[in-house]
């Protein structure tokens, strides 16, 4: 029995989490059923954070206090908001008195923190969890991933990263992660809104423009931050040029891209190493 979860899942999040929740959810209930660490604790902590909903599975071994850690993490989300909030309002100071050039534009700071806030606060609680001696737990807020060590009966974490089919649903990849985390830019679900809201498929958009483009990218690094930066980076790239550089650099990618009959998926080399079947 090994559960999966996806790498959107519940809480506010939107799109691709709705088609594999039930995966997680699945996997939850086989775990807790049938996976009994012996001299372990199952900790499962559900809520919302930076206006987006998060879900952490730990396991506290050796005797550790379930209870007082779950304490611990959501004095520790709090402590991480209100610090979130003071730089927020920093940034948006720096904002007002910057200047401004013509021809030149750019993202607000406050707005590009804003775009990697998820990334941060995973990492700060996954920072946090380590002082702790916590080695076994799985982190998400917004759609953004952090795992250590191993699930229940000492298997690995898996996530499900969706790959697009020509017809019907869905298909499903799988990656085993430890020690590693996952960040995704873009959604192609919500990616093909035309004019006055009119739908827009990825034939359409690729016999208008003749060319395809990166419409959801999927990233995985020692960290949720980094993760999220080359994700949002590579997002807005050509797919020839952004997986160019992820093999130039060995950015572990999922790319999926417009194609002139709907979709492809494509994979840099250093992520093929996570994917199974």
């Amino acid at each position: 029995m090994i559960g999966v979860a996806p790498r959107r899942l519940t809480g506010l999040a939107r799109g691709p989490a709705l088609f594999i929740s039930a995966l997680l959810g699945l996997a939850m209930a086989t775990a807790l059923a049938g996976c009994r660490d012996t001299g372990s604790q199952r900790l499962d902590v559900q809520g919302a954070a930076l206006d987006h909903g998060y879900h952490f599975t730990l396991y506290a071994d050796s005797g550790a206090d379930a209870r007082s850690l779950e304490v611990g993490i959501q004095s520790e989300l709090a402590r991480l908001e209100r610090q979130h909030a003071a730089f927020l309002d920093h940034l948006s100071l720096l904002d007002a008195v910057l200047p401004s050039a013509p021809g030149v534009s750019g993202a607000p700071l406050s707005q590009a923190h804003r775009g990697l806030a998820h990334a941060w606060l995973v990492d700060g609680l996954a920072n946090w969890l380590d002082a702790q001696g916590a080695a076994r737990y799985f982190l998400e807020v917004g759609g953004d991933v952090r795992a250590r060590g191993t699930q229940a009966g000492r298997r690995p974490w898996q996530l499900a990263l969706e790959q697009p089919a020509d017809y019907g649903a869905s298909e499903v990849r799988r990656l085993a992660i430890d020690d590693l985390a996952l960040a995704t830019a873009g959604d192609f679900r919500d990616r093909w809104l035309g004019l006055a809201g009119s739908a827009e498929t990825p034939a359409g958009w690729w016999l208008a423009n003749g060319s395809e483009r990166v419409v959801e990218v999927s990233v995985l690094a020692d960290t949720a931050l980094e993760a999220a930066a080359w994700a949002g980076w590579l997002l807005r790239m050509t797919p020839q040029a952004a997986l160019a550089l992820a093999e130039r650099r060995s950015i572990a990618a999922y790319f999926i891209v417009t194609a002139q009959a709907g979709y492809d998926v494509r994979i840099s080399p250093a992520m093929t190493l996570y994917l199974g079947d």
